[in-house]
């Protein structure tokens, strides 16, 4: 017997949203089958239901389809109902009497007639049959959802089940509570609401309770807390967040919109959702605006499998291109990105994967070569601060001559447009990293002065959060270890950005950019890197450890010390800004001598391939500034 539990509960648990739906279905046209059949028997003799039995096969398959219907845009199947709420009572009303009435109108509009066995002679059906079916096909659907319930709540004791508060901002809690209930390793234990509209209510029996209810939430217990969706204006939902952050409990964000299969381990639960430590609005973009501009283009992107690259190549195949060329030099990346793809299902698309080092000019030519690319993107880059001073050389390589050859490439072979994807750190470098990228943006000016015929710009960003080696997954693996969580200084702070605004920014700037112009996106003030470290601990239900109180639970915060030629601060840009159309783009006007740029540059790129000692002394003389060598 407790095999046959552990199966069945086993089996549910691994069945899909859909397909507890269409089991649901089935038995509901089975169940209405039985209730126009017996609701005959009940009014009629055996032997005349039986002698008119093609007649009645033919009602039921008439009528079994509209109830099924009727029920189903009655949202009957929105859930399971596991805890019994009466809202079940409105679309079983409704369903039924849809049937019902539908079942009416087919036996007098149809003149349907069965043969009466006193006398053999046809007759029309007593009235009263369609009223017996709607009671008989109420009674039968309202049974088998409460012996559903029944059965479910003794398969799936609460403990089976995460105890849980859900929090959302919409007023949809009742598609919410019916969403979340279908998934059986899940008790809601409370609804959380700063609306008085709900606060002190019930939803499914879950009671509705304020967010400042603290010590009601705290002596629950709660595995997660679950936010579902947040207001848009940033100051509102700042304070929500500090509220839920406050019960020390993980908080999860919910993909409403997926209809998969709920469990912990997929991402239709974020642990944290990386828009929240913006502390400012999102920059949107209308991406229609800009469609007509990718259409029938071949498109070459550098760096395609990292972060950018990957992200960049995700958003132009939504567009109606001719051909993606995605290069890269990590075989991993190439195959993750490929794979990604792939799962996109995306008919009609290009795509072609190229596993190159960019400095190996002559394999970079023959892509060129074989295909007239029309824009490129260069992604492509080595990014860490804290390895390049060790590695200067190879920084000098992978960026500098790595945007040489592309910039050969592209002005020998036609390319209308191209653009370098760039940073803060270029802005007054300190580091070889900066000063790398900044080298990269002068070295397109220099070409696109020599080349009249292609469009040459570049786009800075600032840190983007979530991608690879940045603080994001850094902080939270070791919140998720128990800490210490590492930050260099209490002071530093940077300008961040989203993968979302950083591809929207080089799609539009390339859309603006007339030629040799440098784009930024108002990333609005930058932010302490100390409070994303304290936001994330508490958005992970963890505490900040205090000396004077120490917890087995509470996370320590260390500062390690400035890396040579980190900044406390970075500077996006020098000089004055221009608009563009569009209100959080703007153009930077910063002034510098280029032909002195390109003295330095011809030095760097003639001493590049001899001693190493030789290329740091040029740089020490020639960039003062550098302090990571």
């Amino acid at each position: 017997m407790y095999m046959i539990y552990l199966l069945m509960k086993t089996i549910i648990n691994n069945l899909s949203r859909s397909n507890k739906i269409l089991i649901l279905i089935l038995i509901d046209i089975i169940l209405i089958s039985l209730s126009i059949i017996l609701s005959f028997f009940l009014k009629l003799d055996h032997y005349t239901v039986v002698s008119n039995i093609y007649t009645l096969i033919l009602l039921v398959i008439l009528v079994t389809p509209v109830s099924i219907a009727a029920l189903f845009f009655s949202n009957f199947y929105i859930s399971i109902n596991r805890y019994g709420s009466l809202s079940i009572f409105k679309p079983v009303l409704i369903g039924s009497t849809i049937g019902s009435i539908f079942l009416t109108l087919i036996i007098y509009f149809g003149n349907i007639n069965f043969l009466i066995s006193t006398n053999n002679e046809p007759t029309n059906v007593i009235r009263s049959i369609p009223i017996i079916f709607l009671l008989v096909q109420i009674f039968f659907l309202l049974l088998s959802r409460f012996s559903i319930q029944t059965i479910l709540d003794n398969l799936f004791t609460n403990e089976d089940l995460y105890p849980i508060a859900v929090y959302s901002y919409s007023k949809n809690l009742l598609k919410l509570a019916s969403f979340l209930e279908d998934n059986f390793n899940l008790q809601i234990k409370y609804f959380l609401s700063d609306s008085k509209v709900f606060i002190n209510s019930y939803i499914k029996k879950i009671p509705v309770i304020d967010l400042a209810s603290y010590n009601e939430i705290q002596s629950a217990d709660l595995k997660y807390i679950i936010v579902v969706d947040l207001p848009s204006n940033i100051d509102e939902r700042s304070k929500i967040l500090d509220k839920l952050s406050s019960f020390n409990t993980t908080i999860k964000f919910l993909n409403f919109n997926q209809t998969s299969k709920i469990n912990f381990e997929n991402k239709l639960f974020e642990d944290i959702d990386i828009d929240l430590l913006l502390s400012r609005e999102k920059v949107i973009i209308n991406y229609s605006i800009i469609s007509a501009f990718f259409k029938d283009k071949i498109i070459l992107v550098t760096g395609g499998g990292g972060s950018i690259g990957s992200e960049l190549c995700f958003q132009l195949l939504k567009f109606n291109i001719k051909k993606l060329i995605i290069v890269d030099i990590s075989e991993y990346n190439l195959y993750e990105i490929k794979n990604k793809i792939n799962d996109l299902n995306l008919k009609n698309i290009n795509v072609t994967y190229k596993l190159l080092d960019i400095c190996k000019v002559n394999l970079l030519n023959k892509i060129f070569h074989n295909d007239q690319i029309d824009i490129v993107y260069h992604a492509s880059a080595y990014k860490h601060v804290v390895f390049g001073g060790e590695n200067f050389i190879n920084f000098f390589y992978n960026n500098l001559i790595g945007t040489k050859n592309l910039l050969d490439c592209a002005t020998n072979n036609n390319v209308k447009n191209f653009m370098l994807v760039s940073t803060d750190k270029a802005s007054n470098p300190s580091n070889i990293m900066g000063l790398t990228k900044l080298l990269s943006e002068k070295l397109c000016d220099i070409y696109k002065n020599s080349n009249s015929n292609i469009i040459i710009n570049k786009v800075r960003f600032g840190n983007v959060l979530g991608t690879s080696g940045s603080v994001i997954p850094l902080f939270k693996k070791q919140i998720l270890n128990g800490g210490p969580v590492t930050v260099s200084h209490s002071d530093v702070t940077r300008y961040f950005m989203t993968k979302d605004e950083a591809v929207e920014l080089i799609l539009y700037a390339s859309k603006l950019g007339k030629s040799n112009e440098l784009f930024f996106l108002d990333m609005g003030k930058p932010i302490k890197i100390i409070e994303i470290a304290k936001k994330m601990i508490n958005l992970l239900g963890r505490k900040i450890e205090n000396p004077e109180n120490k917890n087995s639970n509470d996370v320590k915060i260390i500062y390690k010390g400035l890396e040579p030629g980190e900044k406390l601060s970075e500077i996006v840009h020098v000089g004055n800004l221009d608009h563009t159309e569009h209100t959080r783009i703007f153009i930077s006007n910063e002034k510098y001598d280029l032909n002195d740029f390109k003295e330095k540059l011809d030095i760097i790129l003639n001493c590049i391939d001899k001693d190493s000692s030789e290329l740091k002394r040029v740089i020490k003389n020639n960039f003062p500034n550098i302090r990571d060598i």
